[in-house]
């Protein structure tokens, strides 16, 4: 029997992540410089899905399989032209496969998520995540994609940002508490009147008036 090792036939799956939690993990090493990239670095990124977030940056080769960073990760705290480039090799690298196959620069939404359907057996909104992540890293890494493409990608939403999150709740607050009617008070009085035969007629007339009295009525 052979002791040669048979080949790794797995299909590397393109991550599905959401596309507002890859930007604050760019955002938070254009700050922080970590030696290692773990579920407590990522808490703050993902808070519960530190797992997805590790095998999308495993997937892109920004850190390897012990969580060090790649050659990548301090290309990425760059700014510019610089960035860019590395972004562009990165992409390049990691959906290859998509890359040759798809024509980016004429594929429509649909045939990236067909790509991702058909290659790693997701279903429709697995495959439409992936879609979105991917594009906004190819548009990050300037690579050319069809109009159509960029056009129907959603833009992240508060749900993806956790910082955007709190800040809309905070808003909706501040909204509701703007818009909210102010309380009507009721106030009644007892007002205690002495008249008698001696009183002005012009007095009675305007008694009867605020009670809402007919004159020709009381007299």
């Amino acid at each position: 029997m052979s002791d040669t090792p048979e080949p790794n036939t797995a299909v590397r799956k393109a991550p599905y992540i959401s596309v507002g939690w890859m930007e604050r993990f760019f955002d938070v090493i254009q700050r922080i410089n970590p030696q290692i990239v773990d579920n407590d670095f990522l808490a703050s990124i993902a808070k519960g899905n530190e797992g997805k977030v590790l095998s999308a940056l495993r997937f892109l080769n920004i850190i390897d399989s012990k969580g060090k960073p790649t050659p990548h990760f301090p290309n990425l705290r760059l700014v510019g032209e610089r960035r860019k480039q590395s972004l562009k090799e990165m992409v390049n690298e990691a959906y290859g496969d998509l890359i040759k196959e798809v024509d980016t620069s004429v594929a429509t939404r649909d045939d990236l998520v067909n790509y991702f359907v058909r290659t790693c057996s997701y279903n429709q909104n697995q495959a439409d995540r992936a879609t979105n992540l991917f594009t906004y890293l190819a548009r990050e890494a300037g690579l050319t994609l069809s109009e159509e493409a960029i056009s129907s990608a959603p833009a992240p939403t508060p749900r993806d940002r956790p910082d955007e999150k709190r800040r809309y709740s905070e808003q909706s607050q501040r909204t509701k508490v703007t818009n909210r009617k102010p309380a009507t008070t009721s106030v009644q009085t007892i007002v205690n009147i002495h008249l008698d035969k001696d009183t002005p007629k012009e007095l009675w007339d305007r008694v009867l008036k605020i009670l809402g009295e007919d004159e020709d009525e009381t007299q």
